[in-house]
């Protein structure tokens, strides 16, 4: 069924630039558990090597992670 797909709907990927740099990167985030903890924050954003930042939004989080990594943010110049 994939290929069917592929073939009906023959075109390149288009990815926004977010998620091109998360991509370029390697950068997933993800949506915590929640808890009763005041200073829980509900955003995770990790790399494949084990590092991880934290924030209120995804936004945040993949901010905290890209000044850990020193990189600047997909929408910096």
């Amino acid at each position: 069924m994939t290929d069917n797909l592929e073939t009906l709907f023959d075109s390149a990927e288009t990815l926004s630039p977010r998620l091109s740099w998360m991509r370029k990167h390697g950068m997933q985030t993800m949506r915590c558990e929640l808890s009763n903890d005041e200073d829980f924050q509900e955003w995770m954003a990790s790399i494949t090597y084990g590092m991880f930042a934290y924030g209120d939004t995804e936004d945040e989080a993949l901010s905290a992670l890209a000044s850990k990594l020193g990189i600047k943010m997909w929408n910096e110049s």
